[in-house]
């Protein structure tokens, strides 16, 4: 679990910054890039995606995936399922996400690539796999069109739509049986993204690194 600075204190992109450094701290441990997986819930979803961008962009090498859990992105309010879902998520409203937004970025643009990454050049990225709840309202169409923008990822990359109210079942797992039976499936899914192929399940050895929301 990364400590990283934040917001409104510390804006974007501070926590980005924190993020890819304790990144590079595990590699100077001698952790292998390919025992690593990045993973976050909700902002912290976004800033899982972002570091491996920074990461890239730095020239280090990369996580063997991405796993962000109703990760934030759209900065702007643009997702057709903030509204559309507003009825059915009691926890995410448009207002409080745009209060957010602003606090999140201080002076930086909405559609700045690392805090918005439906912004990015994607090419390059280790498999992704997000994880959405149907009834959020960070569902979002345009989210879906990562698929299209990932050069170079192509099949590897895996948008999981659950039928729960929320796609953090990983966090509810031991709770709910739904969440359980959700976590189950995803294990399948997640293996075959990320996992390389002569690599079995069992046998990984790898870094979660988490980013809180």
């Amino acid at each position: 679990m990364i400590d990283y600075r934040r917001a409104p204190e510390n804006p974007h992109p501070q926590p980005v910054e924190d993020a890819v450094r304790a990144y590079r701290w595990l590699l100077d441990q001698g952790i292998e890039a390919g025992h690593v997986v990045t993973c976050g819930d909700s902002a912290g979803g976004g800033m899982c995606t972002s570091m491996v961008l920074q990461a890239r962009d730095e020239g280090l090498p990369l996580p063997a995936g991405i796993m962000p859990l109703s990760p934030w992105y759209d900065m702007e309010g643009k997702g057709d399922a903030i509204d559309g879902n507003a009825s059915v998520d009691v926890l995410v409203q448009r207002e409080i996400l745009m209060g957010m937004a602003t606090t999140f970025l201080g002076e930086a643009s909405p559609a700045d690539p690392l805090a918005n990454p439906l912004y990015a050049d994607l090419a390059g990225l280790p498999p992704v796999l997000i994880q959405v709840g149907g009834d959020e309202a960070l569902l979002d169409a345009r989210r879906e069109n990562l698929l299209a923008a990932v050069a170079g990822i192509g099949d590897r990359f895996g948008l999981a739509c659950l039928d729960l109210a929320a796609g953090r079942f990983s966090v509810l797992a031991g709770d709910g049986a739904a969440a359980v039976r959700a976590a189950r499936s995803n294990g399948g899914q997640i293996a075959t993204l990320i996992l390389p192929a002569n690599m079995a399940w069992e046998d990984a050895e790898s870094v979660a690194v988490s980013t809180a929301p």
